[in-house]
């Protein structure tokens, strides 16, 4: 099984890869090979790791490197699509308990995190979806079912996955162009993404679309994931 691993870290977030990379290599999917894209303005990353690639990107800040990360990705495809699976997780990101095979998809070719905890306990009208009704990222309101995922962590196979992403690039980059940028900026892809699964055609079930362990963060649960 081979993994692909998309990671953004740019300025002060060049900090965090070590601590993820450990991490990665030692609870996330053990036996597979796990190659890792890194968007970076550090080049040294990769120095001592084979399996790091490098795609030189200086810092372009708040929100630029989080509103275009899906641009950023297309520019890996060719090479992506030989991997069996591809994931997108956070810069400020640790695994801290194994996690294998539950975190691949289902029939959908997605596999989503769904963030538990506090935007369980939240009513749906908080969370941060995206109102602007001239946005393609727009989330209406009072049209249930509501669940947030988590657009720190997402992945799946490549051709599903590439295909979101290509979805989510064109329609970020199609705002940006109208002068739109969400409300919450950083925010923007996770109501894209909310929007993108909601047309996805596929049967929903109680585990659609959410890793079947789900990575929480309350110490009532079980932790897998940590996204500070």
């Amino acid at each position: 099984m081979t993994i692909a691993i998309l990671y953004i870290c740019t300025g002060k977030y060049n900090q965090f890869f070590s601590g993820f990379y450990k991490s990665a290599e030692k609870y996330l999917l053990v036996d597979a090979e796990k190659h890792y894209f890194v968007w970076t303005d550090d080049d040294q990353l990769a120095v001592g790791h084979p399996d790091v690639h490098i795609y030189h990107k200086e810092c372009a800040g708040f929100p630029a490197d989080s509103l275009f990360r899906f641009e950023m990705f297309m520019q890996a495809e060719e090479q992506l699509k030989k991997y069996d699976y591809i994931y997108f997780i956070n810069a400020n990101a640790l695994f801290l308990k194994p996690v294998g095979e539950e975190i691949l998809p289902d029939e959908t070719g997605l596999a989503m995190g769904i963030w538990r905890g506090t935007r369980e306990k939240q009513h749906p009208m908080l969370y941060p979806y995206e109102r602007n009704k001239m946005s393609l990222a727009y989330v209406a309101p009072y049209q249930p079912p509501y669940v947030y995922f988590m657009g720190g962590l997402n992945g799946g196979t490549p051709e599903a996955y590439l295909q979101m992403i290509r979805t989510l690039s064109k329609n970020i980059r199609d705002d940006y162009n109208r002068g739109i940028v969400a409300t919450y900026q950083c925010l923007y892809a996770y109501s894209s993404l909310q929007d993108t699964f909601w047309r996805v055609e596929s049967t929903r079930r109680n585990n659609d679309c959410r890793f079947k362990n789900d990575f929480q963060r309350e110490d009532s649960y079980r932790p897998l994931f940590q996204q500070e």
